[in-house]
């Protein structure tokens, strides 16, 4: 009879500890999750900064706008423009400059990120940061997170869009 108890008790105590184990890669998920959206708060604080450092960038005809699509930008990290290293750029090329140091930051810090301005000065940028979803299971859902539809991102990448005004 004691060992039937015992028997009893390990399964209960296996079962309490596969739902702690669920509840542990739950949040780790969780803080994955939340260390991506931050890193990318971060970034489009950064372009913001950029934004309004380069003043002059800002006047038509001159824009940092971007344009393009999702599968244009994911994971790319362009390569320094020449004018980092002179001692003054024109506005023109400090736009280039700022673009290009933004997604070498965005491929750094996000899987498969990749960033997007669309607008105007005047109206205010959409700053569009995107990330690859990773999960941790198979039977995951798409989570396609906020991407706008002219981003044409694919169901399993998250976008956080904020509008800049410079």
């Amino acid at each position: 009879m004691s060992l039937i108890e015992v028997l009893v008790s390990m399964v209960i105590s296996a079962i309490g500890l596969m739902g702690l184990i669920g509840l542990q890669i739950g949040s780790m998920r969780s803080g994955k999750a939340a260390n991506l959206q931050s890193a990318a708060n971060l970034l489009v604080g950064d372009l913001a900064d950029r934004m309004r450092a380069n003043a002059e960038g800002n006047r038509a005809p001159l824009t940092y706008a971007t344009g393009g699509t999702w599968s244009s930008v994911a994971g790319s990290a362009p390569a320094a423009a020449d004018c980092a290293a002179q001692p003054r750029c024109t506005p023109t090329e400090r736009i280039r400059e700022d673009l290009a140091a933004w997604r070498r930051s965005i491929a750094a810090a996000l899987p498969e990120g990749g960033g997007l301005v669309i607008g105007t000065a005047d109206t205010g940028y959409d700053v569009v940061i995107g990330w690859r979803e990773v999960s941790a299971t198979v039977e995951s859902e798409p989570v396609n997170g906020n991407c706008p539809a002219v981003v044409s991102a694919p169901s399993s990448v998250r976008c956080l869009v904020v509008r800049v005004r410079p």
